[in-house]
């Protein structure tokens, strides 16, 4: 997914739960009980914070997000290590000699 098609969709998400949020404060279904709960704890501080913050941090988040799930690229070469690693075999002949 591109970050434009991210960015569209999570915009999308915060409007739409904007509106939800717009329609329990200026209709008569903010006095239903079951739309009450579902808006004061499911629209607005798990959708609308968690999109808000996706929306002013995007590059930060997809950065951390690339950044876990990339693959090592080179491999660990000894021949160019400044160290030397020795296995147990080597260091139990190093030791009887």
């Amino acid at each position: 997914m591109s970050n434009k098609q991210f960015r569209k969709i999570t915009r999308f998400i915060h409007i739409f739960a904007g509106s939800v949020l717009g329609v329990y404060v200026y209709s008569p279904l903010g006095s239903e009980p079951t739309f009450q709960a579902f808006t004061q704890f499911l629209i607005f501080p798990l959708i609308l914070t968690a999109t808000g913050i996706t929306l002013w941090q995007q590059p930060v988040i997809l950065k951390f997000l690339k950044k876990n799930h990339q693959k090592p690229t080179q491999k660990y070469d000894s021949s160019k290590s400044s160290t030397t690693f020795r296995t147990a075999e080597a260091l139990s002949q190093i030791n009887k000699e």
